[in-house]
This record gives C-alpha cells, sequence and structure tokens, in this order.
C-alpha cells in the first residue's frame, strides 16, 4: 500500500517541490559524473508492480512493433540467444522503452519506427 505524502504549505520563501521524474519511480539508475551522464539499467528499488508491467509493455512491443528501432536493436542482440538471455534482454529493452515513451508523453516524440495504430 502507497502512503501519500503530507502536504506542505508553501510559502514565498520555501522553493515549490518538483515531482519526481517518472523514470526515477520506476527504478531506472541515472548515473551523472561531469558532462557524461548514463543510464544504469532498472534497480530493485522502484515500484516492483511498475517494473513487471514495464516487462510485459516490452514483450508487446516485441509483438505489435516489428519496424522499429527498437525491435531490431534487441532482435539484433538477444533473439537469437539463450533463454535467460533473452531476459537479460527484455529488461534491457524495458528500460529503454521507458524512456522513449516517456519522451513520447512530454516532447510528442515517437520512439523511431513505431506505428500509431486505430
Amino acid at each position: 500500500m502507497v502512503r501519500p505524502r503530507p502536504q506542505r504549505r508553501s510559502t514565498d520563501a520555501d522553493p515549490v517541490e518538483e515531482p519526481t521524474p517518472q523514470p526515477r519511480r520506476t527504478g531506472q539508475k541515472p548515473h551523472q559524473s561531469g558532462d557524461l551522464e548514463h543510464e544504469l539499467g532498472i534497480s530493485r528499488a522502484g515500484n516492483r508492480w511498475v517494473r513487471g508491467l514495464a516487462i510485459e509493455i516490452a514483450w508487446g512491443w516485441l509483438r505489435h512493433q516489428p519496424d522499429s528501432a527498437l525491435t531490431h536493436w534487441y532482435n539484433e542482440r538477444f533473439a537469437r540467444g539463450r533463454p535467460r538471455a533473452r531476459k537479460i534482454g527484455i529488461v534491457a529493452l524495458a528500460r529503454k522503452l521507458l524512456v522513449a515513451l516517456w519522451r513520447y508523453v512530454e516532447t510528442g516524440a515517437l520512439p523511431e519506427g513505431a506505428v500509431l495504430k486505430p
């Protein structure tokens, strides 16, 4: 069960608290060092339900978006591997897909090769 955060009263002296970015809630681990910024993967610290849902969405993405760049990336790297490698690959695809879908929500930019179906 998720407990709601207690509401803070905002005054002119207090800065307005920004909402937590979505990728952080899903357990994605960013790493920043100087000018370099890397996404390291999905940690177990995120919401368990969202992580599982992201993996299910990734399997669906492979099935329903066969011509997208993300599907081609997965097929080139993991499709001919053993079952363990495919499972590792689907987690990597889920992370990439979360980033791409979050970008779609924020900017409206579709993932490369994705087709919207009616």
